[in-house]
């Protein structure tokens, strides 16, 4: 972490102070505001995006062992649009 925030402080986007050597480091953001929103901007469509992913693949296993767990109970695999269907009411909060 010490490099990244020595880059910074290079680039003249953070503050660093410290009053007595080997005491605690004060680090304060002085870069434009907007750069940072874009970071933060940034960094939350990754995650987003990561989250819509990782659901999405939660989705498919519940739908694959769903379906799996029915033929099992009674004898006939359920179609896999009905089970994508169930599995996504399940995971709203609304029964069938």
């Amino acid at each position: 972490h010490f490099l990244a925030l020595l880059e910074l402080y290079k680039q003249g986007l953070v503050d660093l102070r410290q009053p007595v050597s080997f005491a605690e480091l004060s680090v304060a953001w002085i870069g434009p505001a907007d750069a940072l929103d874009a970071q933060i901007a940034a960094a939350e469509a990754r995650i987003a995006a990561g989250k819509e992913q990782a659901l999405g693949e939660i989705r498919g296993i519940a739908a694959e062992v769903g379906g799996a767990v029915v033929e099992k109970l009674i004898g006939a695999a359920p179609s896999s649009a009905a089970m994508t269907s169930a599995v996504g009411r399940a995971l709203n909060g609304r029964a069938a």
